[in-house]
């Protein structure tokens, strides 16, 4: 009867955390109510699995890592740490679906729990001595983020951005046929959506023009910087650099010798996603986080795609989830998991 009462307790504090996550989800960038703005409320399902699933892993994680009543006091502080952790990964993955970005507050708030925690609680990094384990949390930390660092670099000299000179003026536009649908670029016949182009706020559409056309203003030869949500004109004009609001246009198009199309997967909210994940789980876990994130990158989208023969809505997950995704699984199952690698790899 105590083991039912304890189990139904903590899922109903879970079910607690889970209304605090799915408020915070809901009201990003604004997880408090302020004067003038209101929430973003999603549909009952969606809202539903938010909480169920926090309270669900709070379960899985009071199984896991708890230990005798008896000595309740030496791990009910490591269980309250990766109750943090789990509550940190899935409000950051339920933001990063719906906005494409993760908040500081997720990324650098969980950092400094998990270098405080390591120090606080040596059992979180399976260390002995507080020294030992704030060691280890701040090489998970660096290794995290070093890894990211050498991703996005790599991705980039692999990739970088798709960058079109032309020998002849191509005309393009940008319009929006329904104003509750996003706007659309085109090119000589290309049509590339808004998010297609702009899959971060920092993504940036670079426009080499012969001539432009802004609402009812008229530009000759100039260079136009476009953002989600906001453009900017440098020309030879006395005005010099104009910056506009996207809402305040109607009318963008011209003629362009040159595009620069932004055309990078992974952001630095990944790198510090990943250094956060490795203040808890140490560089071990940092490691498998990073591998496991892009299996799960690669297996999903195809799974998905061949039962719902679908292949838009993949395109549309971010790096976040499949890292929160890798870091729950070396959460649960870490011994398993060194159990079975130690023979392929020196961990």
């Amino acid at each position: 009867m105590p083991e039912i009462l304890a189990h139904s307790l903590i899922f109903l504090l879970g079910l607690i955390a889970g209304v605090g996550v799915l408020h915070t989800v809901e009201r990003f960038p604004f997880p408090f109510y302020r004067s003038g703005e209101s929430a973003t409320h999603s549909g009952v399902g969606r809202q539903t699995l938010v909480i169920l699933v926090t309270a669900g892993f709070y379960l899985a994680a009071f199984a896991a890592f708890r230990g005798p009543w008896a000595s309740w006091s030496s791990w009910s502080s490591l269980l309250a740490l990766q109750w943090v952790f789990i509550t940190l990964l899935i409000a950051g993955t339920f933001i990063d679906l719906d906005h494409f970005l993760l908040p500081h507050e997720v990324t650098f708030g969980g950092l400094a729990v998990g270098l405080a925690g390591s120090a606080l609680v040596p059992e979180l990094l399976h260390e002995s001595t507080p020294w030992r384990s704030f060691l280890s949390s701040v090489a998970g930390a660096c290794v995290g983020a070093l890894l990211i660092w050498l991703v996005i670099q790599l991705g980039k000299l692999a990739f970088g951005r798709l960058s079109k000179q032309f020998t002849e003026p191509q005309a393009w536009s940008v319009t929006q046929i329904d104003e509750n649908l996003p706007p659309v670029f085109t090119r000589s016949g290309e049509t590339l959506s808004w998010e297609d182009i702009f899959f971060r706020p920092t993504d940036r559409l670079l426009l080499t023009c012969s001539e432009l056309t802004i609402n009812d203003r008229d530009f000759g030869p100039c260079r136009v910087e476009i953002w989600r949500d906001r453009l900017e004109v440098q020309s030879g004009d006395p005005t010099g650099i104009i910056q506009q609001s996207m809402e305040s246009v109607t009318t963008l198009k011209g003629q362009c010798t040159k595009v620069v199309i932004p055309r990078e997967a992974m952001g630095y909210g990944d790198l510090f996603l990943l250094a956060m994940i490795g203040s808890f789980l140490g560089w071990q876990g940092a490691l498998f986080t990073l591998v496991g994130a892009s299996f799960l990158g690669s297996a999903i989208p195809l799974l998905g795609a061949a039962l719902l023969r679908n292949k838009e809505w993949s395109s549309k997950i971010p790096f976040g989830p499949y890292l929160a995704a890798a870091a729950l699984i070396w959460l649960f199952l870490r011994s398993w998991l060194l159990e079975f690698l130690t023979p392929f790899f020196v961990i």
